[in-house]
């Protein structure tokens, strides 16, 4: 049934006084723009699609004579936004555009005012409130999507292409944990390939483009204290083919850990399993080669 006509339902009539109660909606509609430099910005408090949406910017920017990026759900949530073709085919984008077939007409027209007329810096904007429903119990982190990889290169096949362009299951992965406290900390996180040189271990690749790191399984056993761990893997997928007479091991520095390395390996790996066994942890202290 139409959307617009779904009112007619005697239950849902009876709903609509609970559900569709005028204190569920907003009473008034945020629009802004805002100017960084070059950068122009037209925020709007709804799910806009693609085609009502780029309409909406090129009126802007017409306008306005300056390109524009829209960013959707600012300030408020009015639902979805859709052109009026789109919002008389009533399927599900067109049923959720609350206000009409005129609502993208409005968003643009509100926004046209508030480019045209912006207000004085000294103005002040009066405090709102916003209720965002319950607090939800769970943290925001790894655990909260529980994501574990099988294939630790799942999705990343488009990057790891072999010789004959097929997915290359060989590729040398190295693989180790963390605690979830460093999960914030990535940034200190360093990925490194060394090459032994005439007897000296030099870098190859020191977190390039070259190392693809992927949080592999990122859920915690919370009965275990001392299984609070993310693991992690490094896959080198070198765009140079190595030297395939040559040595190479990882060299990894975890958030605020000191180095963890593998045992040296050749690139020339015998796909036994795929995907293909982590290289071993050397157990012997990391190789001295950054410089001091």
């Amino acid at each position: 049934m139409p959307a617009l006509k779904l009112h007619n339902i005697p239950l849902l009539k009876i709903l609509q006084g609970i559900l569709g109660a005028p204190g569920n909606y907003p009473s008034s509609i945020p629009i802004a723009t805002a100017t960084l430099g070059t950068l122009a910005l037209a925020a709007i408090p709804t799910e806009m699609t693609a085609v009502q949406g780029a309409k909406l910017r090129a009126e802007l920017e017409t306008s306005m004579h300056r390109p524009y990026v829209l960013v959707g759900l600012a300030n408020e949530y009015i639902g979805y936004t859709t052109s009026e073709f789109e919002y008389k085919a009533q399927n599900y984008e067109g049923s959720s555009t609350m206000y009409g077939p005129k609502q993208g007409k409005v968003l643009g027209d509100l926004l046209h005012i508030v480019a045209t007329t912006p207000p004085p810096p000294t103005a002040s904007v009066s405090k709102l409130r916003f209720n965002a429903g319950a607090k939800v119990k769970y943290r925001f982190g790894p655990e909260l999507f529980g994501e574990v990889y099988n294939m630790p290169y799942e999705n990343l096949e488009s990057l790891m292409s072999g010789p004959q362009h097929r997915v290359d299951d060989a590729a040398p992965r190295f693989q180790w944990t963390e605690p979830s406290s460093a999960d914030w900390s990535t940034s200190q996180r360093k990925v490194a390939v060394l090459q032994q040189v005439d007897g000296v271990w030099k870098p190859v690749e020191d977190s390039g483009l070259d190392i693809l790191t992927v949080l592999v399984n990122g859920r915690l056993d919370l009965g275990d204290k001392s299984k609070d761990h993310r693991v992690w893997t490094a896959i080198w997928v070198p765009e140079k083919k190595p030297d395939p007479s040559g040595l190479y091991r990882f060299d990894v520095t975890p958030p605020g850990r000191s180095d963890i390395c593998s045992v040296p390996f050749s690139p020339r790996i015998l796909l036994v399993t795929v995907p293909p066994d982590s290289i071993e942890t050397d157990t012997s202290p990391c190789p001295s080669w950054r410089k001091p």
